[in-house]
């Protein structure tokens, strides 16, 4: 047995790539998801709890949310992709 072969005889395998636990990938659109939602939860604790104000916060990520879903463009997914993080499908989409 070569030296090639006993190397590679006792690495461990690498995990299928699939759905399931721990194989989820944070990707931009989960990021921009995850944002958006804790934005708006956010503001609406805001808004309960300190000043009504707060839901202007609220709209205006809405705003932002429907613009993105009209025009197919969104700033921090722009700044997220320079960054270097992966692209991937949002909720699993792609199959």
């Amino acid at each position: 047995m070569s030296t090639k072969q006993e190397r590679s005889a006792t690495l461990p395998k690498a995990k299928p790539e699939g759905r399931g636990p721990g194989t989820a990938r944070v990707t931009v659109d989960r990021i921009v998801h995850m944002v958006a939602g804790t934005f708006i939860l956010g503001s609406l604790a805001l808004a309960h709890f300190h000043s009504q104000n707060w839901l202007w916060f609220t709209a205006f990520v809405g705003a932002n949310l429907l613009q993105s879903g009209i025009t197919n463009w969104c700033l921090m997914s722009s700044i997220l992709r320079k960054l270097g993080v992966p692209e991937g499908s949002a909720v699993g989409c792609s199959r």
